[in-house]
């Protein structure tokens, strides 16, 4: 039923014990990412391929507002740490992070939920340098995704992501 939206990748994740990769439905990848992915996320801990840092705080738009941004689609040239990490193309192991679905207040805002999660804990997340392709969309129709759905209407995500950053001064 969809209850869970974007978070369902993480329903699993008090099962597991080691690594736990995750994708959204609309991605694909090459043979060698799951091998990759994971030699990385042994070297920095909790790795993404999509990813934004806000230049300053308050933001006045979650989508809108001056940020580094990191498309898992596109080019990206530094391995670095970020602030909301991509939680479509995320990998940790669950014996160093294990997000509780109680942290996914609202719906499809996992990347917020699991990234301000991380960093309450003391856990960075880091965005790892990728060329474009190696991440691409399905060949088939992907229908609306969650950016296309909020890029307008982010007030939330915005209120969410002010009310961390802004109290963690």
């Amino acid at each position: 039923d969809n209850e869970y939206t974007d978070a369902s990748k993480f329903i699993f994740v008090n099962s597991v014990d080691g690594y736990y990769l995750t994708l959204d439905d609309d991605l694909q990848v090459g043979e060698t990412y799951v091998q990759d992915t994971i030699k990385e996320c042994d070297k920095y801990g909790i790795v993404s391929y999509h990813s934004r840092s806000f230049l300053k705080f308050p933001i006045d738009s979650y989508y809108k507002s001056p940020a580094i941004r990191c498309r898992c689609l596109d080019d990206y040239d530094y391995t670095e740490d970020v602030q909301i990490a991509g939680s479509g193309v995320m990998c940790f192991n669950t014996n160093y992070f294990k997000p509780p679905m109680s942290i996914f207040k609202t719906g499809c805002m996992a990347d917020i939920y699991v990234s301000i999660y991380a960093d309450s804990l003391g856990k960075k997340i880091w965005c790892l340098k990728h060329k474009k392709g190696y991440i691409k969309y399905q060949d088939l129709p992907i229908g609306t995704t969650i950016y296309e759905q909020k890029e307008l209407n982010c007030e939330t995500e915005t209120a969410v992501v002010n009310q961390y950053y802004l109290n963690k001064k």
